[in-house]
């Protein structure tokens, strides 16, 4: 079996979003975590590079994933995720559809992120 490679998580109030491929782009893991078993999943993964959005909550979980050894990047929000003002947008463009920690780990792949390192 391969190796966890690359991570992707799409945060939210209380169910996470969790996306991995191994180096060659095969998915790995594609999973929902409550928010009291994400660090507990973490632990148990090798070190891997993950992918987290840029809000408030995620420079807590980047430190919380980098202290059990884990490489962090923080990206900035795309502004096409936002939701559509009336009717609601398909699942791949609300910002809490279940494809968005599958984009999270595309993205960094596709651009310069910021480490969390140094915050």
């Amino acid at each position: 079996m391969s190796e966890l490679a690359t991570l992707g998580i799409d945060l939210a109030k209380s169910v996470f979003q969790i996306h991995g491929v191994d180096e060659n782009g095969v998915v790995l893991v594609r999973r929902q975590l409550r928010r009291s078993q994400l660090l507990a999943f973490f632990q148990q993964l090798p070190r891997c590079l993950v992918g987290i959005e840029a809000c408030a909550g995620a420079h807590d979980w980047g430190r919380r994933l980098e202290e059990i050894g884990h490489d962090v990047r923080l990206m900035p929000r795309n502004p096409g995720t936002a939701p559509s003002k009336g009717r609601r947008g398909s699942a791949k463009r609300r910002p809490n559809g279940p494809f968005g920690a599958g984009s999270q780990r595309d993205a960094l792949t596709r651009q310069t992120t910021t480490s969390h390192q140094g915050t």
